[in-house]
């Protein structure tokens, strides 16, 4: 049985992975909430602007400590080495590409792709290398996160991970 323990993503996003799904997740609100709907008739717009980036940069790094701490109470080794899933949004696939390309960069898998959900946003998702997590270290990475999709207009819609990775485990 998989529960989710910081919040359910939001029922009009219907993200279907190919692969299985994660035990933990952080907050997935964007593509429901209107306010930070990009396309307004004749101008070009962000689809972030700076509001709603220090709104969510303020969200997504209270909610890491939170994720971490639900982690360690399902058995979490104190600074295991994990990778971790994420997951961003795009109004244009020019912008998700960039975005991925900076990720894989990195050394992260990353894809660029329509969001399931049939609006014309990108969702764009893949896995980290494997790092250290703890509380500290996921709320700089999360930070990091929100700034590079900020940079590339794009939002950070939040991580997952499941705390045991036999695959890592020596």
């Amino acid at each position: 049985m998989f529960t989710c323990l910081v919040q359910q993503p939001s029922p009009s996003l219907q993200w279907i992975p190919s692969r299985p799904l994660q035990l933990f997740t952080t907050e997935c609100q964007f593509a429901t909430l209107g306010h930070m709907w990009p396309f307004r008739k004749g101008k070009q717009s962000r689809l972030i602007d700076r509001d709603s980036f220090e709104r969510n940069l303020a969200s997504q790094t209270a909610m890491a400590p939170q994720t971490v701490a639900q982690l360690q109470n399902a058995g979490m080794r104190p600074k295991a080495n994990l990778r971790l899933e994420y997951f961003f949004y795009a109004a244009s696939s020019s912008n998700g590409e960039d975005l991925a390309r900076d990720l894989k960069a990195k050394g992260y898998s990353a894809e660029c792709r329509r969001s399931a959900d049939g609006s014309s946003l990108y969702c764009i998702t893949g896995w980290t290398v494997p790092f250290p997590i703890d509380e500290t270290s996921t709320v700089e990475w999360t930070e990091e996160m929100c700034r590079l999709g900020y940079h590339h207009d794009c939002e950070f819609d939040g991580w997952g991970t499941n705390p045991i990775q036999p695959e890592l485990q020596n």
